[in-house]
């Protein structure tokens, strides 16, 4: 019988994407692991393989950061808009492990706003796509050779997918600020309880569950809804303090 304990374990790797790019980052995760078959898994937040129904979702993806050994950020126009892009490449630079932002529709690596445009990136666009983001993971990842695969069908079937997560970011910035029908109620209350907040003072998770009456599991799930929707900026520390992004106060103010 062969020594289970001396199989190592496979890398990590975080696909960090908005949600309406789902669908693209899904087709990443889906190559890469067959590509490095055994040797590595990616982290996809909008993934039940990842983050499954029930989970914690805000600390499965901080535990996901904290074990990633390479961060790929899927960058178009509408995902470097959003906060949690920016934040989730940050944690990647502080943890100083490499970050490898791939730009789509429309966005170019000459067009990357700064501290992402100080980073090696690639164009899922290029020809050379695929054998250049393989030969990255494999050199970061220490992987003993480049696996060979069908360059041409996964960047093919990337490029269908970031067609379709286009028009779905494209639907999103088109909708109407007071639209907000994939939010609960209580999402809501929320966010407008952070509005009448005084100004002095900022509240965090604790507040929130003493006013809503509700465990602090209940609470951060509802405020999910608004930190994905880009209207609530997402935690910064253990405090959980809750503030109110650009967007969020136009929800409520404008």
């Amino acid at each position: 019988m062969s020594d289970m304990s001396n199989t190592p374990a496979p890398k990590r790797l975080f696909i960090s994407h908005i949600h309406e790019e789902s669908a693209l980052a899904a087709a990443m995760k889906g190559w890469l692991e067959i590509a490095f078959v055994g040797m590595c898994s990616a982290f996809v937040s909008s993934d039940n393989d990842s983050i499954p129904p029930g989970s914690n979702w805000l600390k499965e993806i901080d535990c996901a950061l904290k074990k990633a050994q390479v961060l790929i950020v899927l960058c178009s126009p509408a995902a470097l808009a959003r906060p949690w892009i920016n934040f989730e490449t940050g944690c990647g630079w502080a943890k100083e492990i490499p970050v490898i932002p791939v730009c789509h529709s429309g966005q170019k690596k000459a067009g990357l706003p700064p501290p992402i445009s100080a980073l090696q990136a690639l164009e899922l666009d290029d020809k050379q796509f695929v054998p250049n983001l393989m030969s990255c993971l494999t050199q970061y990842l220490e992987f003993p050779r480049t696996p060979q695969i069908d360059g041409r069908k996964m960047q093919k079937e990337l490029l269908v997918a970031a067609t379709s997560a286009q028009t779905r970011a494209s639907a999103t910035m088109q909708q109407p600020v007071d639209a907000f029908d994939n939010i609960p109620e209580k999402s809501l209350q929320m966010l407008e309880f952070l509005g009448n907040w005084d100004d002095i003072m900022t509240p965090n998770i604790s507040d929130m569950t003493r006013h809503f009456a509700m465990s602090k599991q209940r609470v951060m799930y509802f405020l999910d809804f608004l930190i994905k929707d880009g209207l609530m900026a997402p935690f910064m520390d253990a405090e959980g303090i809750c503030i109110l992004t650009e967007k969020g106060r136009k929800r409520l103010f404008g």
